[in-house]
């Protein structure tokens, strides 16, 4: 517990049996308290400035410390924001070279292509001649079949004209004209005498209508009988007919059919003509393309691999440049961080020296502070010692002159009590003897 002014006031001390005034062992232990207590406080107070002091040096030290540190770390970050933008620089340059190779490297390519496209032409040319083989040998094909079928109708066409014109003959008693060869106009002559006949035919029909009306039971056996006669004589001529139309329809079948090969030579001629020509066009295109081509590929690979070259060396010497730069700019650096590390070093032990010397000031004004307080405390507790023992002094005497005066009433008291002793016993005696 720590000693109070209350305590002081409150305290008492104990009285010795048979000597005047107060126990001198309590108050002697008393005051050994006070003198602990008072040093107790001593040390409380030293303790609490140095306490006081030690964070103010430590902040100081530390401050300075972050201070110095972060100064580092800025020129750290300087000297490496610098690095990475050289390196940037380095990087561009780099994939600008790269972007350069990669320019030449896509014209060898695309030379390559051009070289497989002309290739591809070459091929298609060729497929191309032999797709026009097979169309001309389909139109051949197609075109003996239409000259078969159109001498087959020529010959038919012919032959229904000559038919035409012989029952025109005997029906209206015309001389049958020669055909032209047109087998336009002989269609058209086929027409029209089938029209006069069909008209021919219709007329006679209702004038025959009329007679077979008028005469039918009587002329029917001797019509039938013309008629049957009349059926002989017409095939016997048209058996007679036929013959010479097949005869005139071999010699015409003879006479297309050689028409038709010296067509059909001439257009197998003129094909093959065609098809020399044009696979001569297109061996004569595959060749220039093909020369272009390797020319183009042979002067964009030359111009790549010196553009490649160029851009190598340039690169190189880039990097080279870059290099002994980069190695200039470090060794530059490492001296002026080095001279600043110096600088800084130096600086921060004459600010160390400093603060030293502030602290060893401020320590010693502290302690001659503190001496002084110490001494002033001092000076205190033994004033208040000296108005403590006056005060102790002045209630000793006023205990003493009490005590006499309790020890005057304890002789009063006592003298009394005797007195009353005496009288009780001489009472006790008198009633005694009384008995």
């Amino acid at each position: 517990m720590p000693l109070g002014p209350e305590d002081v006031i409150r305290k008492s001390f104990k009285t010795s049996l048979f000597k005047r005034g107060y126990d001198e062992s309590d108050v002697d232990s008393f005051l050994e308290e006070v003198v602990a207590d008072l040093r107790r406080r001593d040390r409380e107070k030293d303790e609490l400035i140095l306490q006081l002091q030690r964070p103010r040096r430590v902040n100081e030290d530390e401050s300075d410390r972050v201070i110095r540190e972060r100064e580092q770390l800025d020129l750290i970050r300087t000297e490496r924001q610098e690095l990475v933008s050289e390196m940037g620089g380095l990087t561009s340059r780099l994939a600008s070279a790269q972007q350069q190779v990669g320019a030449a490297e896509r014209l060898v390519v695309e030379a390559q292509q051009a070289q497989q496209e002309a290739e591809t032409r070459r091929d298609a040319a060729q497929q191309q001649a032999e797709e026009l083989e097979r169309q001309v040998a389909r139109a051949q094909a197609v075109h003996d079949d239409l000259r078969g079928a159109y001498d087959t109708m020529v010959a038919e066409l012919r032959g229904l004209r000559t038919e035409a014109a012989t029952r025109a003959m005997e029906v209206f008693g015309e001389e049958p004209s020669e055909p032209s060869g047109d087998p336009v106009e002989d269609l058209e002559v086929v027409k029209a005498v089938s029209h006069r006949l069909h008209d021919h035919h219709v007329t006679s029909g209702e004038e025959e209508g009329r007679r077979v009306r008028e005469t039918a039971e009587q002329e029917a056996t001797t019509r039938l009988n013309n008629a049957c006669a009349e059926a002989d004589a017409i095939l016997s001529r048209v058996n007679e007919q036929s013959t010479s139309l097949l005869a005139d329809a071999q010699a015409e079948h003879d006479r297309v059919l050689s028409d038709a090969q010296a067509e059909r030579d001439r257009l197998v001629a003129a094909a093959q003509a065609e098809h020399d020509r044009l696979l001569f066009d297109a061996e004569s295109e595959h060749r220039r393309l093909l020369t272009e081509a390797q020319t183009e590929h042979d002067r964009l690979l030359a111009e790549g691999r010196t553009q490649h070259d160029t851009l190598t060396e340039q690169a190189r010497e880039q990097q080279t440049r870059f290099v002994t730069d980069g190695m200039q700019t470090r060794e530059k650096l490492l001296a002026e961080g080095a001279a600043e590390k110096a600088r800084l070093l130096k600086d921060s032990r004459e600010e160390y020296r400093r603060l030293v010397d502030e602290a060893t000031a401020e320590h010693q004004r502290l302690l001659d502070a503190g001496r002084s307080e110490h001494d002033r405390l001092l000076r205190e507790a033994e004033q208040e010692r000296a108005g403590i023992l006056a005060d102790l002094q002045a209630r000793r005497e006023h205990l003493e002159h009490r005590l006499g005066e309790l020890d005057q009433q304890a002789g009063g008291f006592r003298e009394r009590l005797r007195e009353l002793v005496r009288q009780q016993q001489t009472w006790l005696d008198d009633e005694g003897w009384k008995a």
